[in-house]
């Protein structure tokens, strides 16, 4: 299920993506009004499927030159496709990327809408098998469940306040608290590039060093303790705790591995620097898969000499051997003719366990 909403509060007919090859028009039974429906056999979006709904959007939401329309989502290679980019770009359509990883704090509809959605399709779904008992939900009431339950969920009061948590509209740059950023502070793991720099600066960069201004300041420490009649206070090099000293353990950095998917990044996916440069990128694969040319090898690799020295008369007499051979009562009477006819006969070689000639003629009509 895609769902698009504005920070205006209001919200366009959902999409539906069936894990089909076909679509058909009884999966959208009981879905709201304008509601499009799409297939894929995964059941994911794909760069074919995300065009469509952004002439979905753009029939809703009708985007000009002067009023353009800022469309914000995340990294997923069906949303940055060239295409996409590009149609969204001849539309009106600006398309800015969350950055990787945030958008249980950055999306809106993550923030306020996605959570009564699941909590009424899950009403939704009980009202149905009451009113059904025997019967389990299909894909065929996926449209008319999910549909009422976006209803339901996507008012103007959630949408609005997903845009204001999310720090979107209005424009709050405090709306994140640093505590927000602790939890994961420990498994956070610098960049390969950085790690020297890292390791150039240590981590006890405060302790005091002679003839620095830290060390003059010293006997004035010593003189205001000789008054107090307490014991004497520790030298500076003791009034560091340990995690001055050592710090919280950290995971060492990522290793790059050769291969893999390419690390995401927020960015205007329209704007012409970054669309040609996933314009190289696509032409990069087309080449690749280019050289690297089918999967699995159709015919068997035979040697030159055994593969021209063969005629196809000695072809058809070892065939005709084989089939007399056979214990199956239909036996195809195999031959060579003389001054064919282009169109007349078809002889294929199959490249199977056994190889065998088959000979198809137009005026016979023989089959197996």
């Amino acid at each position: 299920m895609y769902c698009i909403v504005s920070a205006t509060g209001q919200a366009i007919p959902s999409v539906f993506v069936f894990p089909r090859v076909n679509y058909r028009d009884l999966m959208m039974t009981g879905a709201p009004e304008g509601s499009l429906g799409l297939v894929n056999p995964s059941g994911w979006m794909t760069s074919e499927n995300f065009i469509r709904v952004i002439d979905h959007s753009v029939a809703h939401v009708r985007p000009t030159k002067d009023h353009p329309v800022i469309l914000t989502m995340d990294n997923h290679e069906s949303h940055i496709s060239y295409t996409a980019l590009e149609k969204s770009k001849a539309n009106n359509i600006i398309i800015i990327t969350l950055p990787t990883h945030t958008s249980n704090k950055t999306q809106p509809l993550d923030r306020t809408v996605f959570g009564p959605l699941k909590a009424a399709f899950n009403q939704n779904a009980d009202a149905w098998m009451l009113q059904n008992p025997g019967k389990t939900i299909s894909m065929y009431q996926l449209a008319q469940l999910g549909g009422s339950a976006f209803v339901r969920a996507a008012t103007p009061s959630n949408i609005t306040a997903g845009f204001r948590v999310s720090d979107m509209r209005p424009l709050d740059r405090n709306a994140f608290d640093s505590n927000e950023f602790l939890p994961s502070a420990v498994t956070d793991r610098p960049r390969p590039e950085h790690t020297e720099e890292i390791a150039d600066h240590p981590a006890d960069e405060t302790v005091a060093i002679p003839g620095s201004s830290s060390g003059t300041q010293e006997p004035e420490q010593e003189s205001t303790s000789e008054t107090a009649p307490a014991q004497s206070m520790p030298t500076s090099a003791f009034q560091k705790s340990p995690v001055d000293l050592r710090g919280y353990p950290k995971t060492p950095a990522r290793k790059e591995a050769a291969r893999g998917r390419k690390r995401g990044k927020s960015m205007v996916a329209t704007s012409t620097p970054e669309m040609k440069c996933i314009w190289e990128e696509n032409e990069k694969k087309k080449l690749k898969r280019s050289k690297a040319g089918p999967s699995k090898k159709l015919f068997l690799e035979q040697d030159d000499d055994s593969a021209s020295d063969i005629s196809i008369s000695e072809l058809v007499d070892e065939s005709q051997d084989e089939c007399e051979e056979s214990a199956s009562g239909n036996v195809l009477q195999l031959g060579v003719v003389e001054n064919a006819v282009k169109g007349d006969y078809v002889i294929v070689e199959f490249a199977k366990k056994k190889h065998m000639l088959l000979r198809w003629s137009s005026s016979e009509r023989q089959r197996w």
